[in-house]
């Protein structure tokens, strides 16, 4: 049997956002003794090419102050090949977990062009990461799946495309999909504070995603704008955080439904359960996304999810009558705000069906894999050890 509790350390270059959220999750909720090695959530890019060293001090400095972990876990903007080599004396023998929030081969270019973070020298990081790694940790089935259907446009890059090929299958076999864990009792607790709207005379539609390309704010704008034109009552608070640098963009990205917007901007994390309860329709237009946490949240709080029927969706919105086909945003929308107390009443099985990424359920599939690896010594590390 695996010990029942083991030392973990958690590597985290970019310890801001979802990556921080499922940082605390875990180590609140794990029966392992977690620390954690992190740097603060700035240029994330740079972090990808430049941050080993840094990692590599810290995880020096922790080691001498409290030992050797039995497993070594890293998220996927480490470099984890050159962590690992800059740390092969301290860290030789420990098992290694990569988990992928996302990864650079499949992630859309924005709307000018620029800054789409599909680098290649950042697909290739991840790519050294995920052969450096004993086991590797999808959020979903479906980020798995695509990243291994991109590596051969990736390899042809490479004067030696084949040699590469032939890691695919190793890969594949110490790959996994652990999906992300998620604060949901909070979200469907009542809370004492009121909603960003407390004139119900008409439904609430929310949007708390981030406002960047791969989102699809500017679709889901374009849709309840054509809503509005023709009369459909609604109202819409618009959560997340406005990733443009000029605040005017975003002004002009929600010109066409300001009219209906009841609040807009970032809320306190004390308050944002209350904010999202006092909502009753989440809406996604996507155009990556590896898993959704905030539909999970949303859908967890008692909204009706209107998300497109395809990416992650497939897995953490697993009824298709809240899915909609490509285009089909706009009738799907118009459907549910017309008829919002059937789909209320259908939604009420969602909201139960989400509770499987409550954090106690994926703190414990975490612990238990983590465990099955040092049992098993991660396989490649014991021969390593062993020659």
């Amino acid at each position: 049997m695996a010990p029942e509790s083991l030392g973990v350390l958690l590597v985290e270059p970019w310890l801001g956002g979802s990556h921080e959220a499922w940082a605390a999750g875990w180590m609140r909720h794990s029966s392992h003794d977690i620390h954690l090695v992190s740097l603060p959530a700035d240029h994330w890019q740079q972090r990808m090419v430049s941050s080993t060293a840094s990692l590599a001090e810290q995880v020096s400095r922790h080691l001498e102050a409290h030992g050797r972990p039995d497993v070594v876990v890293a998220t996927d903007m480490v470099d984890l090949a050159s962590l690992l080599g800059l740390c092969r004396r301290e860290l030789a023998g420990c098992v290694t977990v990569l988990y992928m929030h996302e990864n650079q081969l499949t992630q859309p270019v924005s709307a000018n062009g620029v800054g789409d973070g599909r680098g290649r020298h950042l697909a290739w990081t991840n790519w050294r990461s995920v052969l450096a790694a004993d086991s590797v940790w999808f959020n979903s089935r479906w980020q798995l799946d695509s990243m291994a259907a991109a590596l051969p446009a990736l390899f042809d890059t490479s004067p030696e495309p084949a040699a590469h090929l032939e890691l695919v299958a190793g890969f594949l076999e110490r790959s996994c999909v652990m999906a992300c864990g998620c604060d949901l009792a909070r979200m469907a607790a009542p809370g004492r504070e009121p909603s960003l709207r407390p004139d119900r005379s008409c439904p609430v539609v929310l949007w708390n995603h981030r406002w960047s390309n791969d989102k699809g704010l500017d679709r889901a704008v374009k849709s309840m704008a054509t809503l509005s034109r023709e009369g459909v009552a609604f109202d819409v608070v618009v959560l997340g955080s406005d990733d443009h640098h000029d605040p005017a963009m975003g002004d002009a990205l929600l010109e066409p439904i300001s009219g209906r917007v009841v609040h807009r901007g970032h809320v306190a994390d004390r308050h944002y359960p209350s904010a999202v309860r006092g909502c009753d329709v989440v809406v996604a237009a996507a155009r990556q996304e590896n898993f959704g946490i905030s539909v999970v949240e949303a859908v967890a709080a008692g909204c009706v999810p209107v998300v497109p029927d395809a990416l992650a969706f497939r897995e953490t919105v697993d009824d298709p009558a809240f899915r909609y086909p490509e285009g089909r945003l706009t009738t799907h929308l118009r459907n549910v705000l017309v008829d919002l107390p059937t789909w209320r009443q259908r939604a009420g099985t969602m909201a139960q069906a989400v509770r499987r990424y409550d954090w106690p359920v994926m703190a414990a599939e975490y612990d238990d894999a983590v465990g099955r690896l040092v049992e098993t010594r991660g396989g490649r590390s014991r021969r390593t050890e062993d020659r």
